[in-house]
């Protein structure tokens, strides 16, 4: 990773323009409106113009951004090592407030009608499947999540996840998934998906928790 945002012609595979952070970028970026949103490691979030590329805003958090950001109306909702879950103007990059989760919010978060599902770290795998929990967070926001990565099925699928929990195989077992969640493997130990699938694949919620309001 070098720590690089490209943009390419997706006929061409031709470089538009590039953008350098201060670290690796694991968090994928989200097209809204004209303007891109993406978190690196460095700390930040930033927002760049889709065509030029120059940069709109940056944002500091206090810990590595691994977290897809997710965009509705004018707010940019996005987790980050720090433990806290941020709600960031989508024109200013200010921080309309901050929510306090405990552990690290290293999945992208999704809004549904106004409400953010978002999913934490807590630990490694046991037998009983993945640490972590999800959490429901009401937002000052009315409607649902936007933008690129909701049209192309990558940030869940609003009509369906929230109304049941896929069970998943205890590790050892792995024989048994369907080509589906065949990939549940390859998420980071702990990381607890579903609300926010990594590379369009869903993955299941251990435990779901609508906890008091941390927001500042």
């Amino acid at each position: 990773m070098d720590g690089t945002l490209y943009a390419l012609n997706a006929e061409t595979g031709k470089k538009q323009w590039e953008f350098g952070t201060g670290d690796g970028i694991w968090s994928s970026p989200t097209v809204f409106e004209g303007a891109v949103f993406f978190g690196s490691q460095d700390a930040h979030v930033y927002a760049l113009d889709t065509v030029t590329g120059d940069e709109h805003w940056q944002f500091e958090t206090g810990g590595e951004v691994w977290s897809s950001p997710t965009v509705v109306n004018g707010t940019v909702f996005v987790g980050s090592g720090d433990q806290h879950l941020y709600a960031l103007d989508r024109d200013s990059g200010d921080q309309r407030w901050r929510y306090d989760a405990g552990v690290k919010v290293n999945t992208g978060p999704t809004v549904v009608d106004g409400t953010a599902f978002v999913g934490t770290q807590t630990g490694g795998l046991s037998e009983e499947g993945p640490g972590g929990k999800i959490i429901a967070i009401e937002t000052d926001e009315e409607g649902s999540s936007g933008g690129s990565r909701v049209r192309q099925g990558a940030l869940g699928h609003h009509h369906t996840w929230a109304g049941s929990v896929e069970s998943f195989p205890a590790p050892g077992k792995q024989d048994q998934q369907t080509d589906q969640n065949r990939m549940d493997d390859l998420l980071l130990p702990g990381a607890v998906a579903g609300a926010a699938g990594l590379g369009g694949i869903g993955y299941a919620l251990k435990r779901r928790f609508s906890g008091e309001d941390k927001r500042k």
